[in-house]
């Protein structure tokens, strides 16, 4: 369940990051380019566009990106393809505990960047 909470989070935060680029032609590119894509290449290539202007975020959501968003994303993705698809493979209880316990702020931050980019234009 997890897993399906962040990939809805992720697709939110990358529709509100679409929807704040000023240039309605970089919009349109943008858009293009990430619709025929699955969840994991429309995450990485939002977060080219993302780095790209990294510098001018605040630093309460600049900071620690990379273990905050990318983290947490790919472990709750692996997680939720390993238990998803018939493999047998069962979470031990520690793996599915880290999962909770990392979900909360990673899904705070998802949110906070959702409304600076409900609020700015990039």
């Amino acid at each position: 369940m997890l897993g399906g909470a962040s990939e809805k989070a992720v697709l939110l935060l990358i529709e509100s990051f679409t929807k704040a680029i000023s240039d309605p032609d970089e919009r349109r590119q943008f858009e293009r380019e990430i619709e025929r894509f699955g969840i994991l290449r429309k995450f990485q290539e939002f977060r080219k566009k993302l780095d790209s202007i990294k510098g001018k975020l605040p630093r309460s959501l600049s900071d620690d990106l990379d273990i905050q968003l990318d983290g947490v994303f790919n472990l709750t993705r692996n997680c939720r393809n390993d238990v998803g698809h018939p493999t047998g493979r069962k979470i031990e209880r520690r793996l599915a505990f880290a999962n909770l316990q990392l979900f909360i702020p990673y899904c705070k931050r998802i949110y906070d960047l959702v409304e600076y980019f409900n609020q700015n234009r990039i």
